[in-house]
């Protein structure tokens, strides 16, 4: 069989719900993925621009045959995977799908800007990006990958140009409250702009929403995530009733982050305009965002 590369992309954004979203269509018989979710290879050019660390320079998929590679196993599915959220706050990344694909379909999921900057903030600093308080961070917004943080959250100009380079029918935007609060609706209108079968199944193993908190002790939280004899406990017990303990372990390991009202209402001001600006855009109401929630 000739090579197949994707031509279904979850480019953003990050902190999202993207991961649970790329699971969630892993388990459809129409759609093929790679054990990578994010091979970042649409954005290459534009990463290896950036003060990106040794680390996640090592993540970047940099050839078209190692793209390539990640997909071999793709047999006569519809669709082809990938998963890479940085791909539409780059321009380069976002012509790219033109280049590989011929028809395509992206999808895009929207989080409460705020919410996202926040949940990035405690992601970067559990994986040791970064060694500040969120003050600092929002001062100095860059970790690992070499991106604002803040900019990655203004979401007008990214969506506009997914509609302008790649034609708005193409494009499936999804509010992230909508995806927490009834998964299985946006499962069905996910797939119907797929034109695949609906094939809803078990929903509940694949949910991650709610963000633990922030780590009492940095190297715990590294174990409790990243151990892989931890992991195989985990899931050995994911679908049964032992697995509830994790809420309990939880409240063990992480305490809450406290965030000033100054950097609620500074962030809020940041994000205003362009919320306004992307509200008419999507032709939706977005007022839920401008609630001081997490």
């Amino acid at each position: 069989m000739s090579e197949r590369l994707p031509n279904l992309f979850i480019v953003g954004a990050a902190k999202s719900g993207t991961t649970s979203m790329y699971q969630y269509l892993c388990s459809h018989k129409d759609i093929y993925e790679s054990s990578r979710k994010e091979p970042r290879f649409l954005a290459k050019e534009a990463f290896l621009k950036l003060p990106i660390n040794d680390i996640e320079i090592k993540k970047v998929i940099k050839t078209k045959e190692e793209y390539a590679q990640l997909y071999k196993g793709a047999t006569n599915e519809k669709y082809i995977l990938d998963g890479s959220v940085f791909t539409m706050f780059f321009d380069s990344a976002v012509k790219k799908i033109k280049e590989i694909a011929k028809s395509y379909k992206v999808i895009v999921i929207l989080r409460n800007p705020v919410d996202r900057f926040i949940s990035h903030y405690k992601m970067a600093y559990l994986g040791k990006q970064i060694d500040g308080s969120i003050e600092q961070f929002v001062n100095n917004p860059i970790c690992g990958m070499g991106i604002s943080s803040l900019e990655l959250g203004l979401y007008y100009h990214q969506v506009k140009r997914l509609y302008d380079i790649l034609g708005k029918d193409n494009v499936k935007v999804i509010i992230f409250d909508d995806l927490k609060e009834d998964v299985q609706k946006v499962l069905i209108s996910t797939y119907k702009f797929l034109d695949i079968e609906n094939t809803i199944t078990e929903l509940d193993s694949k949910i991650h929403f709610k963000n633990p908190g922030m780590s009492r002790m940095r190297i715990i939280h590294s174990i409790y995530m990243n151990n892989k004899v931890v992991q195989a406990i985990k899931k050995l017990f994911i679908n049964t009733k032992i697995y509830n303990i994790k809420k309990y372990i939880h409240k063990i390991i992480y305490k809450k982050l406290s965030v000033s009202p100054e950097i609620y209402d500074y962030l809020y001001q940041y994000y205003i305009e362009d919320i306004v600006k992307l509200e008419k855009l999507l032709n939706v109401n977005l007022d839920r965002w401008r609630i001081k929630h997490e």
